[in-house]
């Protein structure tokens, strides 16, 4: 009887957490379509915890099977609501729903949800003992290694698959030796599934059986064996490897090649030379395994060979090893080349460009000189980015002969290679060329000039900044400052003074520029009357220029527009002050700005203030912190005071890690890592665990990470490694037009090592997605992007 009410009761409670659920399923509206209604969970998922955990319990109601996975994949990403998870896990009629309620249990604790997840290893559907398989291998639980162990068994083929894929990412003794016996197996999707894994794990001792396999198999597997044979490491597989070279298959013949050249295999040299001189293909792929082999026998075999003057594909190939391997005993040999040369003429220019040799530069001045006829635009343009790569100045006037081409691709080589070889004979040239070049090759001839630092006779630029084109007017100015020579001042003051002139703008701001190096007032009379300008941008960019200059006269001129009835003067007038000198008159008038109506005025008066570290202000920072409702000014009172060290704001500063908006939690971030006192490990990674947003726990971690004891870093680093295995650093965006930007976001792992090649995704307002790759360096770059609305997702890393 007692047993009754026990499973009377247990029944009652079931009903009591189903019925709600269903319940709510009849109410969902059906006219909204199931896209619309994925999508906007979607949006949900970078807002605070307590604002959607109640949404997207709701939308597990939701009668449509992909709103309530999405749903569980933004729950489990957040991990949130694991008890409603489980209900669904158990209740759900659909088996998709299943197993993503199962991989979302997955990124909760293994002590709570790990004998649950282990129960589903029995269950009689596969794919949700296959998802079963891949919660357990990430939540990894003690104990749960035999039983995956036992999957291997399973009679299910996908089953033993993915236990396969797993076991090798999660390896413990005896792992390598399991996935060896399973290639015998008679499936084949389980034997290709185990030479990945035994890749994977770097099992030497695969090696013997993998090569029995090789004539045994049909030709894929064959090429993965192969592949696998480079990629495990193990020069036992070499004399085994060697033979097979020549065999029929061109494509068991590449496999070959480029296991010897993933192994490094010396004895494979001149098979591979021979290989390359008779059969010739694949003969990238020789090539790429002989630059991977390099050493001397390379070296000598190629010079060997390229002296027999080879023609065709066998001339480039041994060309490119020639430019990996900087082989510069070969220069002579292709001089000789290049005059005889006819097909082969652009590969050998582009291969002396690569060595860099200075023995060259002939051949290659006579090959610009020469008659159109006996050279092609693309040969000069490869001699003139070769000769650029000699840095030698005694070629400038080779160089700039070509800036007159009507190939616009040769003059912007022409400019590139003077722009390598620098020094003042380089720039007079390039100074001398703007008279004729127009748009983007003028555009680029004013950025190379620019990059080459301070320089003389910039005058010649002068009659350009009355240009039409406002880019240009930009670049110019911008050279003209960079030049330094101020010698310019006079000519820029009657610039400046011309009511007609369209560049004065652009003259005020060179004007200050070249001031502030003189640290003289000549020319300040120009600027100040220019203060009073009807025109709003010349009143702005004359302000700008006293804000270059910098002197305690000029202070006094620019206080005086801090009353004008126009916010944008307001704000170029906090703007600029942090640039003069510090003094009390400053300081009262910024604190009069940091409470103007205007939020660019305050947020700009805030930053100066910041700058110049006025402990008195230390209340004000604090109340600009908590109460102003601007981002921006919210982000500026976080820095400064971080810059004062003022460890008595820190409890509003760890308050504000909670705000809506990104950049002001990451400004929060870097001031509470310039604390004097440290915040203990405990603490810190309590702060990670509630931060949602990748950015601000990069930050927070990448700053605060010197404050720790070497005891309380490696407790920290292992607590960041199980929860963040791809912890993303930083991100900064810039200015890239009126209504666009450049986007760019670096990502690095807890050691700061670049993520190169890691997939991401860019989800626009209008819902397009575009897909990337992360570069070496591990960045990831968008140009033209809305200001707004646009934002990152990275598949494999979930916060």
């Amino acid at each position: 009887m007692r047993t009754r009410r026990i499973s009377i009761f247990l029944l009652a409670v079931g009903a009591c957490l189903v019925t709600p659920v269903l319940v709510a399923q009849s109410r969902v509206p059906q006219s909204d379509p199931v896209g619309g209604r994925v999508a906007r969970l979607v949006l949900l998922r970078d807002l605070p915890r307590a604002l959607i955990e109640k949404r997207l319990v709701a939308a597990l109601a939701d009668p449509a099977a992909r709103v309530r996975i999405a749903a569980l994949q933004l729950l489990g990403a957040r991990r949130l609501a694991g008890a409603a998870i489980l209900v669904r896990l158990k209740h759900d009629v659909d088996a998709r729903v299943r197993k993503a309620a199962l991989l979302a249990l997955a990124r909760f604790d293994s002590g709570i949800y790990g004998k649950t997840v282990l129960d589903h290893l029995q269950h009689s559907a596969p794919e949700l003992r296959s998802a079963a398989i891949d919660a357990l291998e990430t939540m990894r639980p003690a104990g749960a290694h035999g039983r995956l162990v036992r999957m291997l068994y399973d009679a299910s083929l996908s089953v033993r698959t993915t236990a396969v894929q797993a076991l090798s990412r999660w390896p413990e003794a005896g792992t390598a030796q399991r996935l060896t016996d399973l290639l015998a197996d008679p499936t084949d999707t389980l034997r290709r599934a185990a030479i990945a894994g035994l890749v994977r794990l770097r099992a030497r001792g695969a090696v013997p059986r993998l090569i029995q396999r090789l004539s045994a198999v049909e030709l894929g597997e064959r090429q993965l064996i192969l592949d696998a044979l480079g990629r495990i490491g193990d020069s036992r597989a070499i004399p085994a490897l060697l033979p097979l070279i020549w065999n029929k298959n061109a494509l068991v013949s590449a496999a070959v090649i480029e296991a010897l050249g993933r192994l490094k295999a010396r004895a494979a040299v001149r098979p591979l030379f021979r290989y390359l001189t008779t059969v010739g293909f694949p003969g990238d792929v020789a090539v790429r395994a002989l630059n991977r082999i390099g050493g001397d026998l390379v070296r000598q075999q190629t010079l060997e060979l390229l002296r027999r003057r080879p023609v065709g594909d066998v001339a480039k190939h041994l060309l490119t090893i020639v430019a990996h391997l900087r082989i510069r005993a070969s220069v002579p040999v292709l001089l000789a080349m290049l005059r005889g040369a006819k097909n082969e003429k652009l590969a050998i220019i582009k291969t002396l460009r690569a060595l860099a040799d200075p023995r060259a530069g002939s051949a290659l001045a006579t090959l610009l000189a020469a008659p159109r006829r006996v050279s092609s635009a693309l040969q000069r343009q490869q001699a003139l980015l070769a000769l650029g790569a000699l840095k030698q100045r005694h070629w400038v006037s080779s160089v700039a002969a070509n800036l007159t081409s009507a190939r616009p691709y040769v003059v912007l080589a022409a400019i590139d290679a003077l722009g390598e070889i620098g020094g003042p004979e380089a720039v007079v040239q390039l100074l001398a060329a703007t008279k004729h070049l127009a748009g983007g090759l003028l555009l680029h001839a004013l950025e190379v000039v620019r990059g080459l630092g301070p320089f003389s006779r910039a005058a010649l630029l002068l009659p350009k900044l009355g240009d039409a084109d406002g880019r240009v007017r930009e670049m110019i100015a911008q050279a003209l400052a960079a030049s330094g020579d101020l010698s310019l001042i006079p000519a820029l003051v009657r610039l400046a003074r011309s009511e007609v002139f369209l560049g004065n703008r652009d003259a005020l701001r060179v004007l200050g520029s070249l001031l502030r190096k003189r640290r003289a007032t000549d020319g300040l009379a120009v600027l100040v009357k220019r203060l009073s300008d009807d025109d709003l941008e010349t009143q702005l960019s004359a302000l700008q220029a006293l804000g270059e200059v910098g002197l305690a006269a000029a202070a006094k001129r620019i206080r005086k527009l801090a009353g004008s009835s126009e916010a944008e003067v307001r704000a170029q007038v906090a703007d600029v002050l942090g640039d003069c000198p510090k003094d009390d008159d400053t300081i009262e008038l910024l604190v009069r700005l940091a409470r103007d109506s205007s939020a660019r005025v305050r947020a700009h008066a805030v930053y100066a203030l910041g700058t110049f570290r006025v402990s008195a202000q230390l209340t004000l920072f604090r109340d600009r912190l908590r109460l102003d409702p601007a981002p921006a000014v919210r982000s500026n009172a976080a820095r400064a005071l971080g810059r004062l060290k003022a460890t008595v704001a820190r409890p509003d500063l760890e308050r504000c890690l909670a705000d809506e908006l990104d950049w002001v939690v990451a400004s929060c971030a870097w001031s509470l890592a310039q604390m004097p006192i440290s915040l203990p490990a405990k603490r810190l990674n309590s702060l990670l665990r509630l931060q949602t947003r990748w950015f601000v726990r990069g930050n927070l971690m990448r700053l605060a990470w010197a404050k720790l004891s070497p005891t309380a870093r490696r407790q920290a680093e292992s607590d960041w490694r199980r929860r963040d295995p791809e912890l993303l650093s930083w991100t900064r965006s810039s200015r890239h037009g009126p209504e666009t930007e450049l986007a760019m976001m670096q990502l690095v792992d807890q050691r700061y090592r670049a993520m190169s090649d890691l997939r991401y995704l860019l989800i626009f307002p209008d819902g397009e997605i575009k897909v990337g790759f992360t570069n070496r360096f591990g960045t990831a770059r968008q140009d033209h992007v809305p200001k707004q609305g646009m934002r990152w997702d990275f598949p494999r890393y979930r916060p």
